[in-house]
């Protein structure tokens, strides 16, 4: 994971966010590396991690979990790693997916593919459609599975969707 992410912006600063106190926001973090880390093994390229945007939806400075770059496309990425039987935040999962839209629609000159990942699908069937609701009503992709499984996942996209 070194020698694919060293030098690109944002590793070292995702990298002391993961020596942080919270195991949950670590976890967070890391598993964002993972995906970066698969992506550029799958002949991406990692743009930016925790990219800082200017959300207006927000009204404040936040960060797009990680930007690559495949082709013609720069596909925005916000990255989830919650246990199935972790309860969803659903009111801030549906605030990063405006999140993506907002970013998105912030850069009309490029072709953005928006996507919210998440490792595992909830044990909760509804809260899974909760979130598939979500994802289709803000037109986001939505993807599951480990990092390399997620990697695959977006190289489909990036070559199927226009």
């Amino acid at each position: 994971m070194f020698s694919r992410l060293n030098g690109k912006p944002g590793f070292r600063t995702t990298l002391r966010k993961i020596s942080g106190s919270n195991a949950a926001k670590s976890g967070g973090h890391m598993n964002e590396l993972r995906l970066a880390s698969a992506a550029e093994e799958s002949q991406m390229t990692v743009v930016e991690i925790g990219a800082p945007f200017d959300d207006p939806a927000k009204k404040g400075l936040t960060d797009i979990d990680l930007l690559l770059k495949y082709k013609s496309k720069t596909i925005a990425i916000e990255a989830k790693d919650y246990l199935p039987t972790t309860p969803y935040p659903m009111d801030k999962f549906r605030a990063d997916m405006e999140t993506l839209k907002a970013f998105q629609n912030a850069n009309p000159n490029q072709k953005i593919l928006p996507v919210f990942s998440v490792t595992s699908r909830p044990a909760d069937p509804e809260q899974w459609a909760l979130l598939k609701t979500a994802a289709k009503i803000n037109d986001i992709h939505l993807i599951v599975g480990d990092p390399q499984q997620q990697a695959a996942q977006l190289m489909l996209l990036a070559v199927s969707v226009p």
